[in-house]
């Protein structure tokens, strides 16, 4: 018999509206699927059948190494890859994966996983995310699962690869990331008492985090450095938090600690480097923070690697131009220019960069009235991207409200303005600029799960569903409105 040569392997639950994209991204290049569903009530199963898939029922058990373990005992292939439904795999990484394959080496092998994260920024990670298939290889830990500790003590050599995978899960809106990690807080919370490991405490600091809990998430952060075995790309994500947290609770010493321990780590990536410059600055030391942005530097303008799959979900656009709002504040106007001519070199689709300068050098209404007089509606989808990342967070309401009233016939300013209440708590003020969205023609989808949102928000449950009842009518034949609407429901009614 000739089995397979690579299987993913999969545990879901009610992943209807993510589950395509996933197993599009792996079709050319898996032999075998395997899907161990947890309990779905969407149309999950249909979509894995229609890709071949193996689909097996386990009962959760609140234990995701156990589902990962039975989904790796229904796996035949001479290789694993383990995906969540919410990632799927950079088209650059297929022929990388086949090189793996065909070099026969038995042992894990280290794929580039790309987290976007809600506003723009982005955390990568390193995780064997395929490895050889080995009797005695399983997975551990009930949640936060790790393949990494079996591979090391069945003696695998663990090889870094240029693979990479894009985790779409921390663009979920607020309320479904906070459900997420109230449930695996608690079963994390118990892990802790059985195995007190720096990787747990780290994962409860990320828990905690999530929550907008500081005070414990910096606990246990600080827990999971103190201990031994915490790898060095935890470090650096457990030490920046707790810089950036100690400053803005005005602990400057405990700040500078963690910042240098962080400094101090071997290989730091660009976003990385940013926001140690970024905390450098706010501590007042230039020197440092000059420092650093000359790596950042070295990394932007010097590397030969170009993974253009990436740098669209990344956007190397958004790191320059923070890049550059940082070196603004650390050099005098005579250089200013040379920065965005570099800048202009390097990202050759942004034709509007000459013209935005302006409002990252001059973030105020006046500079932002006149540059949008000046210019053609074609970019004001532009304007408020921008304005959005990079004026300060004091003045976005009254900017968008401005942009909004000199564009009255556009939805684009609106949107951004309700957002901005949203995130500042005005869940009111976000909800009627919704309505009135609605009111005046836009009927999309999106529009309706913002609504929605925004009435879960002020504690109004039943107008929320009315409104989820009125979209669920409108996209009866949708499959991915209806998979989020049934998702949405079924969280509601816990």
């Amino acid at each position: 018999m000739q089995y397979p040569r690579l299987t993913l392997s999969m545990i879901v639950k009610n992943e209807a509206a993510n589950l395509e994209r996933c197993l599009d991204s792996v079709s050319n290049i898996v032999d075998e699927i395997v899907i161990v569903d947890t309990g779905s009530s969407d149309h999950t199963k249909l979509i894995a059948y229609k890709y071949n898939a193996k689909v097996y029922d386990f009962s959760w058990v609140n234990d995701f190494s156990a589902a990962r373990n039975f989904a790796l005992e229904k796996s035949s292939g001479e290789y694993i890859l383990y995906l969540d439904a919410d990632e799927y795999l950079s088209p650059n990484s297929i022929d990388e994966i086949s090189s793996v394959i065909n070099s026969g080496l038995k042992a894990g092998f280290l794929c580039r996983v790309i987290n976007p994260i809600r506003g723009g920024n982005t955390i990568e990670m390193l995780y064997p995310r395929l490895f050889s298939k080995h009797p005695g290889i399983s997975f551990e830990g009930k949640v936060h699962e790790q393949i990494e500790n079996s591979l090391r003590k069945m003696n695998f050599e663990i090889f870094k690869t240029d693979i990479v995978i894009i985790h779409t899960g921390y663009e979920k809106k607020k309320s479904i990331l906070e459900d997420k990690a109230r449930r695996n807080l608690v079963i994390l919370l118990n892990e802790i008492n059985i195995n007190p490991s720096a990787y747990n405490h780290y994962q409860a600091g990320n828990t905690y985090s999530i929550l907008g809990d500081t005070v414990n998430a910096m606990t246990s952060y600080q827990t999971s450095l103190n201990l031994r075995g915490l790898a060095e790309e935890y470090k650096v994500i457990a030490g920046l938090y707790i810089a950036e947290n100690a400053l803005k609770n005005g602990e400057k010493e405990l700040a500078k600690k963690h910042l240098q321990m962080v400094i101090n780590c071997r290989e730091l990536k660009i976003a990385e480097l940013l926001t140690i410059a970024e905390v450098a600055i706010k501590l007042d030391d230039h020197l440092t923070a000059n420092e650093i942005l000359d790596r950042a530097s070295v990394e932007f303008f010097s590397s030969n690697r170009s993974d253009k799959a990436i740098n669209r979900i990344i956007t190397r656009e958004d790191s320059l131009l923070k890049y550059l709002v940082l070196k603004v504040k650390l050099i005098n106007s005579i250089n200013i220019n040379n920065l965005f001519d570099l800048l202009e070199e390097n990202i050759k689709d942004q034709i509007v960069i000459k013209d935005m300068k302006y409002l990252l050098l001059y973030p105020d209404l006046n500079t932002l009235s006149i540059f949008i007089k000046e210019r053609k509606n074609e970019i004001i989808e532009d304007v408020c991207y921008l304005v959005s990342k990079y004026f300060p967070d004091n003045l976005l309401i009254s900017a968008f409200n401005l942009i909004s009233s000199m564009y009255m016939d556009l939805y684009i300013p609106k949107y951004y303005l309700a957002e901005t209440y949203s995130r500042n708590s005005k869940h009111t003020e976000a909800l009627n600029i919704y309505l009135k969205i609605l009111e005046d023609g836009a009927d999309t989808p999106s529009l309706y799960f913002f609504i929605c949102s925004e009435y879960l928000s002020l504690g109004e449950k039943n107008n929320a569903l009315q409104y989820l009842s009125i979209l669920e009518k409108k996209h009866t034949n949708n499959p991915v409105v209806k998979a989020k609407i049934d998702r949405i429901k079924s969280s509601l009614t816990l």
